[in-house]
């Protein structure tokens, strides 16, 4: 999911029209990317990144679909790259998600890393201490 979605993003941010190269990109990179993820045992900051990457690109499309950006036919044609190269804030606002992915992510990394009482301590709750 993570290699498919930043591929076909990073496709139609430049402009490839044919949707069955897209598909096509988007397939072989995702293969590519888990079985290099598996066998290379990617360090958790690259998959962290490509995975806010991902998830900013689904917000993204969701958005535009949502808001009557592009419709559901637009994916079959190439009007989607189209109307990206006319909005250059939906790049603006990808970039925005990529960074609040990072740093949600981050922080959670973080707690899961820490002790039940540093984790509840950093969520606002009183220590317990047993006497």
């Amino acid at each position: 999911m993570i290699g498919f979605s930043i591929a076909t993003t990073a496709l139609v941010a430049l402009g490839v029209a044919w949707s069955w190269v897209i598909i096509l990109v988007g397939v072989l990179f995702a293969a590519l990317l888990a079985f290099i993820a598996i066998v290379g045992d990617l360090p958790m900051v690259i998959l962290t990144v490509l995975s806010a990457m991902a998830g900013a690109s689904t917000i993204i499309g969701g958005a535009m679909l949502l808001f009557g950006v592009v419709d559901l036919a637009d994916f079959t044609s190439g009007a989607t790259t189209q109307r990206l190269d006319d909005a250059w804030w939906w790049y603006a606002i990808y970039v925005v998600l990529v960074i609040m992915g990072i740093t949600a992510q981050v922080r959670t990394v973080g707690r899961l890393s820490a002790s039940m009482r540093q984790s509840w301590r950093e969520a606002g709750g009183r220590e317990l201490r047993i006497t």
